[in-house]
């Protein structure tokens, strides 16, 4: 329900935010086609917000327009795919290192719920529900590090660094060593120094990346 005063969002609003979440989330795949029609009925709107929304989605980089295919989702790009597991393993490793300085014994035991939460949904087939608790993980230590401007700077790419996890946790085996690093760190955050925090965290999103090139490349 709306608050007193709150707009309501536009046909084009919602068209757009629900395209851009089925990218990020994967139902719309890389090289996927996303025609004007096929849209307009499943949202059961007219094809005009549907193309305002595409149009804003291709000037943001999240779709291109092919020649011959009209609008298709973006393919992932090897120099992208590198520069962004780098950048969230240096912003990411930071946060930790400051977790670790602060000895927040709150949020620790937070991490291990999200952790037994995982394990919980996995354990039941509940893939996309255990991305998505696994993502969680990583949201509390951002939202946690005392650091406002990282924090902001990881709110702007959060969405790219989700697209790639949504890939890798999708690979057999993947998300069974996320849990198993996540209770590492969270070891090295109880027990270890805050480099070896650091440098664990950065490692442990490092890895991901040699496993993402050998299946998009």
């Amino acid at each position: 329900m709306l608050n007193l005063g709150e707009k309501a969002p536009s046909e084009s609003e919602r068209a757009y935010l629900i395209i851009r979440e089925g990218i990020i989330k994967g139902k719309y795949k890389p090289g996927e086609r996303l025609l004007e029609e096929w849209l307009a009925k499943e949202f059961q709107l007219s094809r005009t917000p549907i193309r305002e929304a595409l149009m804003r989605l291709y000037q943001e980089g999240w779709v291109v327009k092919h020649p011959h295919r009209g609008v298709v989702v973006k393919a992932f790009d090897k120099k992208e795919l590198e520069d962004i597991i780098e950048v969230r393993s240096v912003l990411e490793g930071y946060a930790t290192r400051m977790i670790a300085s602060s000895c927040d014994e709150s949020l620790v035991r937070k991490l291990k719920d999200v952790i037994f939460s995982v394990e919980l949904a996995l354990k039941e087939g509940k893939i996309q529900e255990a991305i998505e608790l696994n993502t969680s993980f990583h949201d509390l230590i951002y939202e946690r590090c005392g650091n406002s401007v990282l924090l902001r700077m990881i709110g702007q790419l959060r969405d790219y660094f989700y697209r790639y996890r949504v890939l890798l946790l999708n690979l057999a085996g993947m998300l069974e060593r996320s849990i198993e690093d996540h209770k590492r760190l969270l070891d090295l955050i109880e027990n270890g120094t805050p480099d070896e925090v650091e440098r664990f965290t950065r490692k442990h999103i490092l890895k991901g990346l040699d496993a993402l090139k050998s299946i998009v490349f």
